[in-house]
């Protein structure tokens, strides 16, 4: 059931400011207990298999997802008006209630998402302004902050998000932050943050910087690690990311840059390291993994002496994924061995065949991994995952250029089926509509894909429709790397979340390059949220009224807005629009944002404007369903 007692609360705060009467409980609930059911109708999609049970679940499960965006909607906006009221700011009885509520109902929850995490600490900080440094909250603040800049990083590989994540981990082991509360904690979780290797595999930070703070939380674990433990600090990860700490750079910075550190250095630390792991009674699966990675480079075993070992290991942890659904950790710790095994793969002296069947089989191991991952918008990791795994030489070099592609899909169906279906429900719309122009209106392609009659058009009508269903399916490409922020929103979307919703058709381009066949679809992939005159939409650098495939833009923004207007599954934000409204909105903007022709094309033939209407209103569930048998009934 759906947690709706904020409209109350919201229409009090309205009524009487001067009350102030709140519910912060009941906000911080409804937010997380929202995410628990939308989490679980996502993950029930894939465990109906009756044709007809199905059907009726999503139906179901569209009509409340809606209603999970516009409570939680609520919410948020009752928590902003109340926090932005003049008098909340010397209110100590609300800030107390709200920091209270905000650590029992949601942090200690796990069902933060990064995005709703750095606009819940700017209310903080709005709060905290008047407070004393005994009552502020900025060592918390600063690591839920680069907590969130760093998953947000994880998405878009925006260089200046990770250092700010870096920024805001750096102050909380500053001696200022010493002057705040939970000291001792934050600093902690920050010293686990910063001993990870990617700040200095992406040059925010020197390796040696990286190397003498690891020193540091050595020491300071040695010194003081019992007591911490004795008073409850949670010591396990960060001593078993010290343990590792050594191995893991050897693996991600100086095996992948050897100009980091001398070859004799890096030989004597890979030689200290695989002693220290052989006389261990056991090592994880990562681990071992890594030892095997540097017996292969210290020439004490070869590559394929290296695959044979871990072959056992690799069978029991496929045998573990029956019946279950990872958790985000479990998730990342399950795909972490993957990179070395490629590495291992694309090293080993045998035939190029035997090196093509691993990794097609490894490609439909990850596949099946994505299947059995929980859904949770608290981490975004697996974005990370799939958009390395899509894109690593030592996986695409195995691969054709189809099969890549083939790749990509079925991890972005297993992550975001409604992207994915999106696209198809577009395609099948342009395919109808090209049909009709080509036998209708030729001259409006004249001078398109080769053609420079009319004649020529209706002769290659296939060239056509088959061009404008692969630039469809090929549109919103880029929005694999954004898979958390993109239609299946469950809240409003925050302004940084729109920023980079509208990278997203040059984050495709990456994609395109995975075969060289499709840099045909570059214009169409760029310029599909472009307005028809050129004046308006994004990406802006990006001019559609000069493009050779400009028509080609036309007709999939076009059926782009069609579909995106009418649907009424993945866009929780909205209800969907009928046909009819729809096309009133394309002639109001009939020259500015659409193509008059195509507008005009539409109402000049009631048969493709019943094929549409069709095709909008009914044709949705079947499309979503065959996609779905595609790539899950008929793969149990």
């Amino acid at each position: 059931m759906l947690l709706l007692t904020v409209m109350t609360a919201s229409a009090q705060t309205v009524k009487d400011e001067d009350a102030l009467h709140v519910d912060f409980d009941g906000w911080f609930s409804t937010l997380v207990n929202n995410r628990k059911l939308y989490n679980r109708y996502n993950d029930s999609i894939f465990l109906i298999h009756d044709h007809d049970r199905w059907v009726e679940f999503f139906h179901t499960r569209a009509a409340l997802n809606h209603d999970i965006y516009q409570s939680n909607k609520l919410c948020l906006d009752s928590l902003r008006q109340v926090i932005t009221l003049p008098q909340a700011k010397n209110d100590a009885r609300l800030y107390s209630e709200f920091i209270k509520s905000f650590f029992s109902k949601y942090i200690n929850q796990n069902r933060s998402d990064p995005f709703l995490m750095l606009e819940l600490c700017d209310l903080i900080d709005t709060l905290q302004v008047n407070r004393p440094d005994s009552l502020r909250f900025t060592n918390y603040l600063n690591t839920w902050r680069g907590s969130a800049y760093y998953h947000i990083w994880n998405m878009t590989h925006d260089d200046e998000l990770l250092q700010k994540s870096y920024a805001c981990y750096q102050r909380c082991v500053t001696d200022d932050a010493k002057r705040y509360p939970a000291y001792q904690s934050n600093y902690l979780n920050a010293m686990l943050q910063l001993c990870a290797y990617v700040w200095a595999q992406k040059k925010v930070e020197t390796v040696d910087d990286l190397r003498g703070r690891i020193k540091l939380a050595r020491r300071y674990v040695a010194k003081h690690g019992d007591e911490l433990s004795r008073k409850g600090y949670r010591m396990t990860e960060l001593k078993r990311r010290l343990n590792n700490a050594d191995e893991s750079m050897v693996r991600n910075i100086f095996l992948v840059d050897r100009t980091t550190i001398k070859k004799k250095s890096i030989d004597k630390l890979m030689y200290n390291l695989v002693q220290r792991n052989l006389r261990k009674p056991s090592l994880d699966n990562s681990s071992y993994l890594r030892t095997l990675i540097m017996q292969t480079n210290l020439k004490q075993i070869t590559a394929k002496e290296a695959l044979n070992r871990y072959r056992p290991r690799y069978r029991a942890s496929m045998e573990s994924l029956r019946n279950r659904r990872l958790d985000p950790q479990e998730f990342s710790l399950h795909l972490m061995p993957y990179y070395s095994l490629f590495y291992l793969n694309d090293l080993a002296d045998i035939p190029y065949s035997a090196k093509r069947r691993n990794v097609l089989r490894m490609c439909r191991d990850i596949e099946m991994a994505f299947r059995h991952r929980s859904d949770r918008q608290s981490v975004t990791t697996f974005v990370n995952n799939l958009n390395v795994f899509v894109t690593y030489d030592r996986i695409l070099s195995y691969l054709k250029p189809r099969e890549r592609l083939a790749f990509l899909n079925k991890l972005s169906v297993s992550t975001h089926v409604t992207t994915y279906a999106h696209s198809v429900h577009v395609s099948e719309i342009v395919m109808v509509l090209m049909e009709s122009l080509v036998d209708n209106h030729p001259q409006l392609l004249v001078g398109y894909l080769g053609c420079k009659t009319e004649g020529s058009v209706k002769h290659h009508k296939r060239r056509f429709v088959e061009f404008v269903r692969e630039a469809a399916l090929y549109h919103d490409l880029g929005k694999n790397t954004i898979i958390p922020v993109v239609d299946n929103d469950y809240r409003p979307l925050t302004d940084q979340e729109f920023k980079i919703v509208k990278r997203h058709p040059e984050m495709g381009l990456k994609y395109l390059a995975l075969d060289p066949k499709l840099a045909k679809y570059h214009d169409t992939t760029l310029g599909h949220h472009k307005w028809y005159n050129g004046k308006g939409g994004y990406p802006a650098d990006f001019d559609n009224t000069r493009s050779p495939y400009r028509i080609m833009i036309d007709i999939i923004t076009l059926s782009d807005c069609m579909q995106a207007a009418t649907e009424r599954v993945g866009r929780n934000y909205k209800d969907g629009k009928t046909f009819d409204a729809v096309m009133g909105e394309m002639r109001r903007d009939a020259g500015t944002r659409y193509n008059p022709d195509l507008v005009s094309h539409i109402d000049a033939h009631p048969g493709l404007a019943q094929k549409l209407n069709h095709l909008l209103d009914e044709g949705w569930m079947d499309i979503y369903y065959n996609i779905y048998s595609q790539y899950f009934v008929n793969q149990r």
